[in-house]
């Protein structure tokens, strides 16, 4: 704020100097009012926090090309590793962590080493390739699997779900997820999933969640502050 300095030693003047320097008074006191509710806004200690990664099953054991998605496949040999080098990149979790897992075995048997009483979900299994499950895509119709890739988000194999049917299930699963009174939630599911979970979180058109990548063994962290969710980190 700027101060005014007046010289001349008059009534007049010895009014107006007592005048404005009560105005400044008033001022300052109102900008120590601004200042400290904008520190309790902006800067308050948050009444509810919650810690969200989504992780990604490791390698399965199956060969290049195959059409799988509920099928239930076994892991790689290298799962110990895998999870091993997992396990090393996240932190330690509280005894009260939650644990949700899709009841696939690739699934499962993961967040297993996390938790003794993992919380099972189907909403949280891969999408469902209907007639196409277990069959190599070199052996699909080629005709109707270019359209189901020119418009996965719409169009299902048959007797199988699209994208669309995946991120609807997903969703009734993350709002529940929201309303959890749990500080941790490790969320062990597939790739399809966790992108459909993404979308949800940032708002995303479907397609778009696909530009996402979601490697094998990766973790995904999100923390819901009072009613806002942050992305602390993807593909980890």
């Amino acid at each position: 704020m700027n101060e005014y300095v007046i010289t001349k030693n008059s009534a007049t003047h010895s009014n107006a100097i007592i005048q404005i320097q009560r105005f400044k008074s008033e001022a300052d006191a109102k900008m120590r009012q601004f200042i400290g509710g904008y520190r309790q806004h902006h800067f308050h200690l948050p009444e509810y926090f919650m810690d969200i990664y989504l992780i990604r099953h490791t390698q399965t054991a199956t060969d290049p090309g195959l059409c799988y998605g509920q099928t239930d496949i076994a892991l790689a040999a290298s799962f110990d590793d895998e999870m091993g080098k997992l396990h090393d990149k996240l932190p330690e979790f509280d005894d009260d962590c939650k644990v949700f897992s899709s009841p696939l075995t690739r699934c499962l048997q993961l967040a297993e080493t996390f938790s003794d009483t993992v919380i099972t979900d189907t909403r949280l299994q891969e999408l469902n390739f209907g007639d196409w499950e277990g069959q190599r895509f070199d052996g699909i119709d080629p005709a109707a699997l270019q359209q189901w890739t020119e418009n996965f988000v719409t169009a299902a194999p048959p007797n199988g779900e699209n994208f669309e049917d995946l991120y609807r299930r997903a969703g009734s699963f993350w709002q529940e997820l929201l309303g959890t009174d749990a500080k941790q939630v490790l969320v062990i599911t597939h790739a399809g999933v966790i992108r459909a979970l993404l979308a949800h979180a940032l708002n995303l058109p479907l397609a778009n969640s696909f530009q996402l990548r979601i490697d094998a063994g990766s973790a995904h962290k999100l923390r819901q502050v009072d009613d806002y969710l942050y992305v602390e980190y993807i593909n980890l």
